[in-house]
């Protein structure tokens, strides 16, 4: 091959390559995603993933993958039960903390994570049972990923109650007041038309700058049905709870 065709053939191998989409820079991020720090001088950062091994989030069992066109998480089609293990909610919800972590940068997986509760975007203050379902779900998911969750709810002690043994409390008096933890997990909902966004936050506690971000829309018919699936509350009798009586 002569010299000039060589030339040509170079240049056109660059083009392909250039326009193949995204390549992952490993070294700085913890999972492949799109995001536009990834380019210098408009070159793609670090090596390119092979097509037949496309990246794919399946490490706690989610059947999702990376759209080679979008480079975005998505969801395949499924029922309205059970998909891969997990329900359509549980989907939703790794793929919000699959983006979480995902846009990530210079991330120090052994510092800690702390997770508090998601909060109405109205008021930032209320919260319900679908936004403290989020906050459980993920730290499940952040640590499905190998990152260290700090629990900062649970006691230092059990305490046997006539509702049953506890581990956990919402009262700060009773909690240890270091957290150990350097990031912190927050987000909002959004009640918006027909269905809530969520937006998670992954922030320095040093500083409060933005480490990450994710957004996750999850229909209302997901939701309707969680809230209806809670069974009866339980009831003590005033004898039942004598026997825990000090």
């Amino acid at each position: 091959m002569t010299r000039p065709l060589m030339l040509v053939a170079v240049l056109g191998l660059s083009a392909c390559a250039g326009t193949g989409g995204q390549q992952f820079d490993n070294q700085n991020h913890y999972l492949p995603h799109d995001h536009a720090s990834h380019y210098i001088n408009r070159k793609p950062l670090g090596p390119q993933p092979a097509p037949a091994s496309s990246p794919r989030h399946s490490q706690d069992g989610v059947p999702m993958r990376m759209s080679a066109g979008t480079r975005s998480a998505h969801l395949p089609s499924a029922g309205p039960s059970l998909v891969g293990g997990q329900t359509q909610l549980q989907q939703h919800m790794s793929a919000l903390a699959y983006r979480l972590v995902s846009s990530a940068h210079g991330l120090d997986a052994q510092s800690g994570i702390a997770v508090s509760g998601f909060v109405s975007q109205e008021d930032y203050r209320s919260q319900d049972q679908f936004g403290r379902l989020l906050s459980e779900t993920m730290m499940f998911q952040l640590n499905q990923y190998g990152l260290r969750v700090v629990d900062f709810k649970a006691l230092p002690f059990i305490r046997i109650t006539p509702e049953g043994d506890v581990s956990t409390s919402r009262d700060y008096r009773q909690l240890s007041g270091k957290i150990g933890a350097r990031y912190l997990v927050h987000g909002t909902v959004s009640e918006t038309l027909g269905g809530r966004l969520v937006n998670a936050r992954l922030i320095s506690m040093g500083d409060n700058s933005l480490v990450a971000s994710a957004q996750q829309f999850i229909p209302d018919y997901l939701v309707g049905g969680m809230l209806k699936a809670r069974g009866p509350e339980v009831v003590i009798t005033p004898e039942q709870r004598s026997r825990y009586a000090k």
